[in-house]
């Protein structure tokens, strides 16, 4: 048994509880509040320290893109409609801890098949830290990925093969989904459609790559046809605070990495703002091709709070909304009660000052940052 005394606790929901206790035994959140007392218990003195939720990258390939950060395993680039793949079989637990996303403070990652197919498969939420891949794994087939991006076509496109237009890759998506509303179980077995079911019936969430407003116009006309399907953007860089789906929250976005960006795929920061004040659930995460680093989630959130977003929505925005779209806020992404205990305590708030510096990270009640636990994991 832990409690952390004196900390000031920012939850993951908005809030900031000052000179605040937690209680954490077997792993999980016990109690939260002030003055608190436990027999018994190691006691981990946190005054003037800051304590955060476990940060979620809500889409990221970290512990399945390999060392040099390719694709590797995790695009099949011979069929653009790939809904029963199953990402957690790309999944490598040694990559994922030799790259120490936890040593920045995230916990827990969406681990997504690359955006290159229409439909690339099924995605997983994985911790960031453990000795066995399913030791690790927290929600398996969590979303669908797909995509209507420019990486589609420039798959496709250098094969010479459909879809090389947005024309196209609706088309496929259509294909797949009427398909799959037509698949009875008296019928032959067909994974694909079995696969899109969840979708279809709104169980599983669909994250659907869309980075510019021509992309997520198109995707929001298509979806007409398809109400019970529920959607979140990935990418969402021109996202503009008149799209009425996201301000009612009713479609989510995970805005992608904001490290690399320019020219047309620069964010409007005011309008993400405005959706964000008026109930609109965005998260930060890293979707792009390329590989990101372990501080990459932490960068994107210090640049959304130099950009104007108020430091708690900015936390929010990388623990409670992130588990929201992925399904497992339940069990994590904020510091309450009965809440899995992810937790890291900083010496100062890392999205302020460049000078925080993270003491201590807990991933189930264990500080992972001690030596001697992280050797166990080879």
């Amino acid at each position: 048994m832990l409690i952390i005394k004196n900390a000031n606790v920012h939850d993951g929901l908005g809030n900031v509880l000052k000179n605040t206790d937690i209680i954490i035994e077997g792993g999980i959140i016990k109690e939260v509040g002030e003055g608190l007392s436990c027999d018994g218990a190691e006691v981990v003195d946190a005054e003037g320290k800051e304590v955060f939720p476990g940060f979620i990258d809500a889409c990221n390939k970290w512990g399945a893109a390999g060392p040099d950060l390719r694709d590797n395993d995790m695009n099949e680039h011979t069929n653009p409609v790939n809904p029963e793949l199953n990402v957690i079989y790309a999944f490598d637990h040694e990559a994922m801890t030799f790259q120490n996303a936890f040593e920045y403070g995230t916990s827990a990652i969406g681990l997504m098949p690359s955006f290159g197919n229409v439909l690339g498969g099924q995605a997983a939420v994985y911790r960031t830290f453990g000795n066995h891949p399913y030791n690790m794994i927290i929600k398996e087939k969590a979303v669908m990925a797909a995509s209507v991006s420019e990486e589609v076509k420039d798959t496709y496109g250098a094969q010479k093969k459909q879809p090389v237009t947005i024309m196209g890759i609706m088309a496929l998506l259509d294909e797949a989904l009427q398909k799959a509303v037509r698949h009875t179980d008296d019928k032959d077995y067909d994974p694909k459609s079995e696969a899109l079911k969840p979708v279809l019936s709104g169980e599983m969430p669909l994250f659907i790559h869309a980075q510019d407003d021509k992309e997520m116009d198109a995707v929001e006309l298509f979806m007409e046809k398809y109400p019970n399907i529920r959607y979140v953007f990935c990418g969402a860089y021109t996202l503009k605070k008149s799209r009425e789906s996201v301000a009612q929250g009713n479609v989510g976005v995970v805005l992608g990495e904001q490290l690399t960006t320019s020219g047309d795929y620069k964010v409007k920061y005011k309008h993400i703002k405005h959706l964000l004040e008026n109930g609109g659930v965005i998260a930060l995460g890293n979707c792009r091709r390329g590989g990101s680093s372990k501080e990459s989630l932490l960068w994107n959130a210090i640049i959304t709070h130099q950009k104007g977003i108020d430091e708690e929505t900015v936390v929010k925005m990388i623990s409670g909304n992130p588990a929201k779209l992925l399904g497992v806020d339940n069990i994590m992404g904020s510091v309450e009660a009965g809440k899995r205990a992810d937790l890291s305590i900083w010496s100062g708030n890392p999205i302020k000052k460049y000078s925080a510096k993270i003491e201590k990270m807990y991933i189930d009640g264990v500080n992972v940052l001690d030596k001697e636990v992280r050797l166990t994991c080879w």
